[in-house]
Order: structure tokens, then sequence, then C-alpha cells
């Protein structure tokens, strides 16, 4: 397990959930984690092993992890999603994260997806302006598929070949 989680290219955490005097959950305790973890609260290892999380680390309470860690915890069942963090004096970053429920607390796998993402905003943000300026110019746009499964079909209508046909996109596409 220690070659595969120090070999990993996500980072991998151990968590054990910390209780204060009424019974609550108030912090997790790092049993073990791997240095790209590490690396990705810009820390090393050692310095992290057997500390308290979000006590050690108290800028991340605000990130909403603690509450996920604790509801994975509690009522079980595992958490997969992509968060985006905004942490003060840090650029925003975009981390891939999964939680999964152990006995005494939960275990945490997380990759640094900033890069991944931001070419999928810039791409989608990319596309959207594209199909406006599609839709606007005031020239007749039809586009029709080369791909064998759809040879033919048309695929793009803009508003100016509705205009000047009397064909609406819906009708045509």
């Amino acid at each position: 397990l220690r070659a595969a989680a120090d070999g990993s290219l996500d980072g991998v955490m151990i968590l054990k959930a910390g209780r204060n005097g009424g019974g609550d959950v108030a912090d997790f305790a790092i049993v073990d984690l791997n240095q790209r973890c590490a690396a990705l609260f810009g820390r090393q290892r050692a310095d992290l092993l057997g500390k308290h999380a979000f006590a050690t680390m108290p800028r991340y309470r605000q990130t909403g992890f603690f509450e996920r860690y604790v509801a994975v915890y509690l009522q079980g069942g595992s958490i997969e999603e992509d968060v985006e963090l905004r942490l003060e004096g840090d650029a925003p970053r975009w981390i891939r994260h999964q939680i999964v429920p152990l006995d005494d607390g939960v275990a945490v796998t997380a990759r640094d997806i900033t890069s991944r993402k931001n070419a999928e905003i810039e791409m989608h943000s990319n596309r959207i302006f594209l199909q406006s300026l599609i839709d606007h110019l005031p020239v007749l746009i039809c586009v029709k598929s080369l791909r064998q499964v759809s040879f033919g079909a048309v695929m793009v209508w803009n508003k100016a070949a509705e205009k000047m046909t009397g064909l609406s996109a819906s009708d045509v596409v």
C-alpha cells in the first residue's frame, strides 16, 4: 500500500475522527499521507503526520472539506467531486477528490486538476462564443455532417438561414 500510495499521481490521506467533550467530531488526525498529498497543502509529509488537519491548516475549514469528511464518516457512502478552492493569498485551484468512510475516519484521494479544468472552461467559453457568432452572422450558414454514421445530416442552421428560407433550425437540424 505504501508503494502504491507513494507512486500514485493522487494525493492519498488517511484521517481519524477526533471527538470533542460533547462527542461531536471536532477535527481529523492525519494518520498517514503520501508526499503528493502533503504537496497539495504546500507542506512536507513529516510536518503533517499525526497532526489534527484543520487545527494545523485552519484556512482549509472554509473550503467545506471538514463538513464533507464528517458527513461521509457519520453517514457512510462515498463522495467523488471536483471542487474549486479559493483560499486567501492563493490562486484558485481545482481539486478532484474522493472521500471514503473508514471505521474510525475517512480516506481521501485528491489530485490537482487546475490545468485541465481551466482548459475545459476555456474550451466551453470558446464554443459559446463561436455558437453566438454563427447564430448572429447575417449570412446563411448550413453545415452538414461528413461522419459516416450521420453523413449529410444538417448539423448547423443559423438565424439568417431561418430568416432566408422560412425553415426553423429545429425542423432542419
